[in-house]
Parts: structure tokens; C-alpha cells; sequence
């Protein structure tokens, strides 16, 4: 695990993808953003933002949460689409008790500071952006069949900088931890 300066801003914890998965959603992500001129990102899960907990307390920490869970993979449930800017265009992951478990872990994590709690929807986002409804329906019937049956594979925890006021080309991991393995 990395260590990390205290900086002001806002973290997130991450669920990071195995490499392979990692490799094929990036890939995924970096032609979207090139068709829709928006900006690509690494992949991942939330499982909790607007975190503001200072890095370095907060990277300690990070080994009890990531290691107390095994590896595991949740089946893709299909695409989905809303129109805020961060849950634009996106994969919808089936709930596995695994994503629950660690959302409910991550909102103890960094003694609480967690300053703006948000339902818990699982998923990866494909594409970040204002984007027209209609060009998301064209894209969603284009790649639907690409998804199904599916699943994808997690093997990290990130503690990231990120967030809603944050550029996305700023966005970093800090610190990353491997999951357990079984």
C-alpha cells in the first residue's frame, strides 16, 4: 500500500476490478469517451463518496475493510441510464451480498466522515456527461448484447480523489489494498 500526503478534498472509496475486466471495461470506456467527446476514467465501484477523512488516517485503515473480504464477481444486469452527469451511462451490477457487505463497512470507514450519504446503487460507469437521451437509447441498444451473461470480478479496495468538484483528469487512487483471497 502506498502512502499518501494529507491534501484537502474529497476521497472515495473504490471497488477496483481484476485486470482482465479491468482491461476490457477501460477499453470500453476510453472509445465512449472518444465517440462522445467526455472524458475517459479508471473503472470502478463506489461503495461510498464525498468522503473526507485525512488520506493518511484513512489509508491505514483501508487493509481491515479490504481484507475482510474475499474475491468475488457480480453478473452484469444490463445497462442503465439517468440523466446526472456521473450515472449517465452505466453498467447495473445484480446485487451480491459482497457489494452489500462492503457498502455497509465502507460507511463506518474513516470514523464516520462521510459527508453526504447517497443510496447505494451498484454499478460501473461507462460514460460520464450531459449526453443526449436519444444518442444513450442508441448506444444502450448497440451494446446490450455485449453484457449479457456476463459477470465481472473484483480484487481491490482504492481509497481515490475524487469527487463531484474535482476534475475527472485530477482523479487519482492513493492507496489500493487486495481483496482476501479465498
Amino acid at each position: 500500500m502506498s502512502q499518501v500526503e494529507p491534501n484537502a478534498g474529497s476521497y472515495s472509496l473504490w471497488l477496483l476490478l481484476c485486470e482482465e475486466d479491468e482491461v476490457w471495461v477501460r477499453g470500453l470506456i476510453s472509445a465512449l469517451a472518444g465517440e462522445l467527446g467526455t472524458e475517459a476514467f479508471f473503472p470502478h465501484v463506489t461503495l461510498m463518496g464525498a468522503l473526507s477523512e485525512d488520506p493518511t488516517q484513512a489509508t491505514a485503515a483501508l487493509p481491515a475493510l479490504a481484507e475482510s473480504q474475499p474475491l468475488f464477481a457480480a453478473e452484469i444486469d444490463g445497462i442503465g441510464m439517468q440523466p446526472s452527469v456521473f450515472t449517465a451511462f452505466f453498467l447495473r451490477l445484480r446485487g451480491h451480498p459482497a457489494l452489500t457487505a462492503l457498502h455497509e463497512r465502507a460507511k463506518d470507514f474513516g470514523g464516520g466522515s462521510v459527508s453526504a450519504p447517497m443510496p447505494f446503487m451498484p454499478h460501473i460507469s461507462l460514460a460520464y456527461g450531459h449526453i443526449d437521451e436519444g444518442v444513450k437509447r442508441s448506444l444502450r441498444a448497440r451494446l446490450e448484447g455485449e453484457f449479457a451473461g456476463r459477470s465481472i470480478r473484483f480484487d481491490r479496495i482504492a481509497y481515490a480523489y475524487s469527487g463531484v468538484d474535482i476534475p475527472i483528469t485530477r482523479w487519482r487512487i492513493d492507496a489500493c489494498v487486495s481483496l482476501a483471497y479465498a
